[in-house]
């Protein structure tokens, strides 16, 4: 549960972190009369979800970083209280994003984006990776429908523990086997190789041999059922729910993060520290202390990293130590409409003989045609690095390969985001729990969202989520 006991004086509130659900809460606190002030690390709000300013382009439109949509219409019959919710599940989501989508029409509107598309053997398909798609399986040639097929008729016909339907009855299982092993044994060799190994490896740099199966969504690869799979070659194939996708009606997906934060900015009973430099909690006497200066507190929210925490705990405590991280390059680019060969928001790329796992087309995404687009390309820093060729040589061919004309590019930057993706371990979970547990008994009034909150605990659904459970602990919800 993301929610510590009540406390019966909890009028001063003081939230530390830089995520949306940090913004969600202040916000509702703030629209109930509470004392709020909001200590940001960062000197940005929203993460990822804020998006990046080229150099020297201050006046021009935010990039986003990569695909960043809104995603309302998950698996899983609807809740009516928040109480329930807990975030170390995630497949619980899904019966309570409509609590998200209802509190964000206060700051935006949306619209659906157009299915993601995938690129495979040189042409567009609806995409199969993320979307639960399947029409490109039809277009394999037929050796590999019948070495697909053939495999998985193997594997329904010998029940296993590793079935995708027991990841939420036993998640211990899928703890303690890899992804590779768990999609093996639901999908079949030839499926996992063509499909759901390189989009994996292409993201975290790594094989699904080494991250739990539990993790299989960090690569951004899925997990079908053996079945549902199978019966794509037979006469009645099943039809899963589409996963649909969608953005603001704004230009950038971050400008409802910027009406939030100028909303809190307008309201006199808050107060926002940011940049907060040597932030270090004393627990007995209510204070946090920055190097802006010492902050009093009736409530803690807790949406940050554990690391400013270190100090605190009844016995020392083992630390999780720093897991493995994924670097990431994007590449933005401002691209002519006439050059522009195929008209995609999203598009999917797991050839792994291709740097680039995704292109996002944010102009499409947003619902517009400009004369010039934005497109985002994303791939691994270190696979950018290994691939052979000069930097311009690697993104020319990447141009070529996904229709863009490079005489029509008028700007293009590139950014490397270090350790922005971690690279799950069973043994990163058993001390990041550990130490969670340790930080919970010794800061028993805390209330933990976001990052705090789990190891995973990084996804936009799932960060507002957590704030409105609090907010409805509370009585702020409305």
């Amino acid at each position: 549960m993301s929610t510590a006991r009540v406390s019966k004086k909890d009028d001063g509130w003081l939230l530390f972190g830089s995520g949306p659900g940090v913004l969600v809460l202040a916000e509702r606190l703030s629209a109930h009369g509470r004392r709020v002030t909001l200590v940001n690390p960062q000197r940005a709000w929203g993460g990822v979800f804020a998006g990046t300013v080229l150099k020297g382009d201050a006046e021009g439109e935010p990039f986003d970083n990569g695909m960043t949509n809104f995603e309302f219409e998950l698996f899983g019959e609807p809740r009516t209280d928040l109480a329930s919710y807990d975030p170390e599940s995630k497949d619980s989501i899904g019966r309570y994003v409509h609590f998200v989508r209802a509190y964000l029409q206060r700051f935006l509107t949306t619209h659906e984006v157009a299915c993601p598309q995938m690129l495979w053997n040189g042409r567009l398909h609806p995409d199969l990776l993320i979307t639960n798609r399947f029409e490109v399986l039809a277009a394999l040639d037929s050796a590999l429908t019948a070495a697909i097929a053939g495999e998985l008729r193997t594997i329904v016909g010998a029940p296993s523990r590793l079935h995708a339907r027991h990841k939420g009855e036993d998640p211990a299982t899928f703890i303690r086997h890899s992804f590779e092993e768990v999609s093996l044994a639901n999908h079949g060799p030839t499926f996992h190789r063509l499909f759901v190994a390189p989009l994996f490896e292409k993201v975290l740099g790594v094989s699904s041999a080494q991250v739990p199966a539990l993790f299989h969504r960090s690569g951004w690869s899925p997990l079908f059922y053996p079945e549902t799979l199978l019966s794509q070659f037979g006469p009645e194939p099943q039809v899963l729910k589409r996963t649909v996708f969608h953005y603001p009606d704004d230009r950038h997906f971050g400008a409802f993060l910027r009406r939030m934060v100028e909303t809190l900015r307008a309201r006199p009973n808050v107060r926002i520290v940011e940049g907060a430099t040597d932030v270090s909690v004393d627990s007995g006497g209510h204070l946090l202390a920055t190097g802006q200066g010492a902050l009093e507190y009736d409530r803690l929210v807790w949406g940050g990293d554990l690391a400013p925490l270190a100090a605190i705990g009844a016995s020392p405590a083992p630390e999780p130590g720093a897991p493995a991280r994924a670097s990431l390059r994007l590449t933005f680019l401002r691209v002519r409409r006439e050059g522009l060969r195929d008209r995609f928001t999203v598009l999917l790329d797991p050839d792994p003989a291709a740097p680039f796992y995704r292109v996002t087309n944010q102009s499409l995404s947003s619902a517009r045609d400009p004369a010039v687009h934005q497109l985002i390309l994303e791939c691994n820093s270190d696979r950018w690095q290994n691939a052979p060729g000069t930097d311009d040589e690697k993104l020319d061919a990447a141009l070529a390969r996904y229709g863009i004309d490079r005489d029509a590019v008028t700007a293009r930057e590139h950014r490397t985001f270090g350790k922005a993706l971690a690279i799950p371990s069973a043994s990163q979970l058993q001390r990041y729990n550990a130490r969670r547990a340790e930080l919970t008994r010794a800061l028993p009034d805390v209330a933990w969202i976001g990052p705090g909150s789990g190891y995973a605990s990084v996804t936009l659904n799932d960060q507002i989520i957590q704030a409105l459970q609090i907010a409805q602990a509370h009585g702020v919800l409305d």
